[in-house]
């Protein structure tokens, strides 16, 4: 298991207060090179850890980004029950507790989750647009 750097652990745990005290989304604002997988990993374990039936969702637009995350997630956390939904990759299961996901895969197969989400991570954020008719925004 790695160990977080002090910026990565104070927004794990700025993550998990804005859930303590606030209903909506949090943005983590993290630079190229901050280690965003390893603290998407490191807040899935916690979370799972703490509440151990929370269902993920990771979504983004490049399958790269999708396989490190979840190799992120192993290290960090061995035991993790992770599946992918992503043509690109070959494989479309829904099965993990944790699923890693391509927007342009799944996008419109939301309804066929066959268990509740809990919480959606966009690995990637500053894609979304405000525009209704988008990928993200249609999902």
């Amino acid at each position: 298991m790695l160990t977080l750097y002090s910026h990565q652990e104070k927004a794990t745990e700025a993550t998990f207060q804005y859930f303590e005290d606030n209903d909506g989304s949090p943005l983590i604002v993290a630079p190229v090179g901050s280690g965003k997988s390893l603290l998407i990993a490191e807040f899935i374990r916690r979370a799972c850890l703490l509440y151990d039936k929370t269902n993920f969702l990771v979504v983004t637009h490049v399958t790269e980004l999708l396989t490190q995350d979840c190799e992120h997630l192993i290290k960090q956390w061995p035991e993790a029950n992770v599946s992918f939904y992503a043509q690109k990759l070959g494989k479309k299961s829904f099965s993990g507790q944790t699923i890693f996901a391509s927007i342009n895969s799944i996008y419109k197969k939301a309804y066929k989750i066959p268990h509740k989400i809990d919480i959606v991570i966009i690995d990637e954020a500053h894609l979304l647009s405000p525009n209704a008719q988008t990928m993200y925004r249609s999902f």
